[in-house]
């Protein structure tokens, strides 16, 4: 099963050949299976509380997609622009499909063996500590959510305790490039 566009940052060595669940009800079948969960843009409210049956899961995105039907020239415009995504208006016709989670659940916690996560454009109020508990989290995508571009602080409290990990959020990406400048 290939990546979409995406996933391409999720393409990195023993991760390219691995299969890509992107139905919950297929992958609870087979939970030792998911290795990567593509649960991005299906409108859930919440993370799912079966994702702690997924004990080998290294991969979970839940950002936004592009809907499969749009053209190509629509998914060229939904490219990674200035190390996030350009979003697009919700309301005004809705071009790409979301999530709206709003927080990361007990459950979530439990995947041990998570290395990257992507939780672009959702309603993100906060990221508890324990997430520093993680300790295989390679990188956590945060672009789009509102609260986490306004109040930086709630990134800037786990990096410290987070230093293996990298946090992809548009304040990151805009001190990297001053650095480079």
């Amino acid at each position: 099963m290939s990546f979409s566009q995406t996933n391409e940052r999720w393409k990195k060595g023993d991760l390219k050949d691995l299969k890509v669940f992107t139905d919950l009800e297929i992958a609870l079948e087979n939970p030792k299976e998911v290795e990567i969960l593509d649960l991005g843009g299906q409108n859930f409210k919440e993370i799912p509380k079966q994702i702690s049956e997924f004990k080998n899961l290294r991969v979970l995105l839940l950002g936004w997609r592009p809907k499969k039907d749009l053209d190509s020239s629509t998914h060229k415009m939904a490219k990674n622009i200035g190390g996030g995504y350009l979003h697009l208006d919700r309301k005004k016709g809705t071009v790409l499909d979301y999530n709206y989670i709003e927080n990361l659940t007990p459950e979530f916690l439990t995947l041990e063996k998570l290395e990257y996560l992507e939780l672009d454009y959702n309603l993100l109020k906060s990221l508890p500590i324990e997430l520093a508990n993680l300790k295989n989290l390679k990188q956590v995508s945060l672009y789009g959510n509102w609260t986490i571009f306004k109040n930086h602080k709630i990134v800037e409290e786990l990096e410290p305790k987070m230093p293996n990990c990298e946090f992809l959020t548009a304040k990151n990406y805009i001190k990297k490039r001053k650095k480079k400048e």
